[in-house]
């Protein structure tokens, strides 16, 4: 197989980003990937991006190039699919940078996946499988915001794209003959639509996994704590840990802390934190803790109802066997939390109902038949 990584054109200008738009706009697929650094700030710091185009490999400066316009331009043309690997963080990339998702979008370890591969395959094994090549991982941990990147930093970002059109067309024929390609579309429409919606700040709670042990007033609590810690990591850029961990606010919520040696004590926070934000973290809980309970969130459900035991080993049974029987791995179909999620649907008369990720060409592969399962469980 032949190297197409060899021409390379790095762009640093905005005229030639503008020239280069021009050419990628000529053919019906590009594949794109970024480098990023995401180590002490929140959001991530775009390094390069990467598009190859007609065996051709361009590596975009977003440091030098002051208008990436043409980018954004590129990402939403419908006329030409994006190919990417393993997308949510180049999903995010792209909209943090350029306020637009790539659209339509083909995504190759989805693909390699409902083709029954391994659930999240890497990009190197991804090419050694489909094409024979082996691609060096030296850079995997470059610093992608020195300047200038080094002869070997750019033929490995050019890599990261330059094969990818070549796996896309075999992965297209051989989708084509199983008859998955709707499924795999329709997986990569769910993974824009994700990046497009992005978590509100007062939401943020409901990702805290031990959120559903708390009672309404703790959770307005946590809920409080948590939207404020988001605002303030946006505002500062800085990883919401480093404000204030995610054990701290559930231990503040939990505890009723009310003074700054419980959050030493309890909250296990550091004198800096405490010197920080320990005086509107006292205030926040404090006010949180007056709001009348009826105004207060919701109850969370349990991962899945004590009693489910049994019934969740049986779905997932249901789901492993129908996996064999598509030679597809059993996260393709349906994961654990999915299925937990269907669980705790059903009401005391069993209505149950699928989950959104469980909807579109999984509820004909294997959706109906969990339905049935928890119903036949329910008698």
């Amino acid at each position: 197989m032949n190297d197409p990584s060899h021409e390379i054109h790095y762009i640093q200008t905005d005229g030639d980003l503008r020239d280069s738009l021009e050419l990628w706009q000529q053919h019906r697929l590009v594949a794109l990937d970024t480098e990023f650094v995401r180590v002490n700030t929140y959001f991530p710091i775009a390094g390069l991006i990467q598009v190859s185009a007609g065996g051709q490999s361009y590596l975009v400066d977003p440091i030098a190039v002051q208008d990436l316009s043409p980018l954004a331009e590129l990402c939403t043309n419908s006329a030409v699919l994006k190919i990417l690997h393993a997308c949510s963080e180049d999903l995010e990339i792209f909209q943090q940078l350029l306020n637009v998702v790539p659209e339509p979008m083909f995504d190759t370890q989805v693909a390699a996946a409902i083709l029954g591969g391994s659930y999240s395959l890497g990009y190197q094994d991804l090419i050694k499988d489909a094409l024979g090549v082996n691609i060096p991982k030296g850079e995997t941990r470059s610093d992608w915001l020195q300047r200038p990147l080094t002869e070997s930093q750019c033929h490995y970002a050019a890599l990261d794209v330059s094969y990818l059109p070549q796996v896309y067309e075999l992965q297209q024929r051989e989708l084509s003959q199983m008859k998955r390609l709707a499924w795999v579309a329709e997986d990569c429409d769910r993974l824009v639509s994700q990046q497009r919606k992005q978590t509100k700040s007062d939401e943020y709670y409901l990702k805290v996994k031990s959120a559903w042990k708390l009672d309404r007033r703790q959770l307005l609590v946590l809920q409080t704590l948590c939207s404020w810690r988001e605002e303030i990591a946006k505002k500062l850029n800085r990883p919401r840990n480093w404000i204030v961990a995610e054990q701290a606010l559930v231990a503040i919520a939990r505890e009723r802390i009310t003074d700054k040696t419980g959050l030493s004590s309890k909250a296990d926070m550091t004198p800096r934190q405490i010197r920080n934000y320990g005086d509107q973290l006292l205030d926040l809980s404090r006010e949180a803790r007056l709001v009348p309970e009826h105004d207060c969130p919701e109850l969370l459900e349990r991962p899945a109802p004590r009693e489910s035991g049994p019934m969740l080993r049986s779905l997932r049974e249901l789901v492993n066997s129908k996996a064999d029987e598509l030679q597809i791995v059993p996260e393709v179909l349906a994961k654990k939390a999915q299925l937990q999620e269907l669980l705790r649907s059903g009401s005391e008369a069993g209505d149950y109902n699928l989950p959104s990720a469980l909807q579109g060409w999984r509820r004909d592969v294997i959706g109906q038949e969990l339905l049935m399962e928890v119903h036949v469980h329910d008698r």
